[in-house]
């Protein structure tokens, strides 16, 4: 029996580039967007990158940010996000080591672990907030602020369903002005 010794592959693999190259090429296009944001306000200018981990992103990121931090704090917020409430933690404390001078802040959801209690999370209505979260227009005017829940009026009238069930769960809340 005659076997052929050459296989045909089932799709093209891709070229890699090495590491070390990788770093390099990440290493510029990070600093070249940070500069141009920099220099030149850019609302909603946004960059991300599909790598591999540990390849040296979210440190890249911070260092650029840290070397044009004036700037970009100048012109607005920077938001960097990163997949992890623990990465954020991390991330942020390095930025505070390459730019004390800057402000850094990690915003967590309302179902995080408050950082001075783990043991309690950030809203202490986490749960009643996310069953009201599909049946009222703002979650924070609703049960948050000082003032009045909004009004029924507000939902669509085609949403009945969600308009008695509102109802009932504002008559559950007490009324925060008077509960203090």
């Amino acid at each position: 029996m005659k076997q052929d010794t050459h296989l045909k592959s089932a799709f093209q693999v891709p070229h890699w580039i090495t590491p070390s190259n990788a770093r390099v090429r990440l290493n510029r296009e990070i600093d070249d967007f940070v500069s141009r944001a920099a220099a030149v306000a850019a609302p909603g200018a946004a960059l991300a990158h599909k790598v591999t981990a540990g390849l040296g992103k979210t440190a890249t990121t911070l260092r650029a940010i840290a070397r044009h931090g004036e700037a970009l704090v100048g012109q607005g917020h920077v938001l960097f996000y990163v997949p992890t409430l623990e990465l954020a933690e991390r991330a942020c404390e390095d930025f505070r080591r390459l730019a004390s001078g800057l402000p850094c802040r990690v915003v967590r959801g309302r179902d995080a672990l408050r950082p001075d209690d783990r043991k309690k999370a950030m809203c202490e209505r986490a749960e009643l907030a996310k069953a009201v979260a599909g049946f009222v227009p703002s979650v924070t005017q609703a049960l948050c602020s000082s003032c009045r829940p909004v009004p029924l009026n507000v939902l669509s009238s085609a949403e009945g369903r969600q308009r008695s069930a509102y109802r009932v769960l504002v008559a559950q809340l007490p009324d925060r002005r008077t509960s203090r």
